[in-house]
């Protein structure tokens, strides 16, 4: 299970893992009796419902439905309270056999549980975007995050300090992930550098520059 958090509109993620998994099925290499390829499901989650309904027809019209779902709530109280907007709900009725486990919960219960991703992803410098509109709540939705992903999953923030020129990698810590490696590419030249503690905001996502920084749910 996957989680991109505060998605917004942007297809990205879900567009991303639906090709690599339809890449994978259709791999002759994995075709093999004993081994079935996992399904893998996207969790848009966002608090903004049109954002959320404009992902959910784009998803639609690019038959990645079968593996992303859109989910309405705010990231500090998504453990108390999260729902499908009506389309997504009314989808997941009439195609009943692509229910998850946790479409279960989040359909009865209204809730995302502890421990339901194996990957978080924050894209474009959702950190900053937190820190600037969301100032008091940065660390509990961050620990929210934290709380929702498996014990020895992975968070990639991708874009840090794309717009805000924080420390992502402190603001990740103080809730409770451990920083495992960063990479800062540039474009042009595929020029890689690593990215540790001691790298500024400044160095991280420049023009030109794709960064991700990887973290553990330790």
């Amino acid at each position: 299970m996957v989680a991109d958090f505060a998605s917004g509109e942007n297809n990205a993620v879900p567009t991303y893992f639906a090709q690599r998994s339809r890449q994978i099925k259709n791999h002759t290499e994995v075709r093999l009796d004993s081994w079935t390829a996992p399904q893998v499901t996207v969790y848009c989650i966002d608090s903004h419902a049109l954002r959320l309904e404009s992902l959910f027809h784009d998803l639609m019209e690019n038959c990645n439905l079968f593996y992303a779902r859109v989910v309405h709530c705010c990231l500090e109280s998504m453990d108390q309270l999260a729902r499908f907007p009506s389309m997504q709900e009314a989808y997941l009725i009439e195609n009943c056999h692509l229910i998850t486990n946790l479409d279960k919960i989040i359909l009865n219960e209204l809730r995302i549980p502890s421990a339901c991703f194996d990957i978080g992803i924050l894209n474009n410098d959702v950190v900053g975007y937190l820190s600037e509109y969301y100032r008091g709540d940065v660390p509990a939705c961050l620990t929210k995050i934290r709380q929702s992903i498996r014990n020895g999953g992975l968070v990639v923030v991708i874009q840090p300090c794309m717009l805000y020129r924080i420390d992502n990698i402190e603001f990740m810590e103080q809730a409770g992930f451990a920083f495992v490696e960063g990479y800062d590419l540039e474009i042009r030249t595929d020029k890689t550098q690593s990215l540790n503690h001691e790298s500024r905001p400044d160095d991280m996502s420049r023009h030109g520059h794709a960064t991700s920084l990887i973290f553990r749910a330790d």
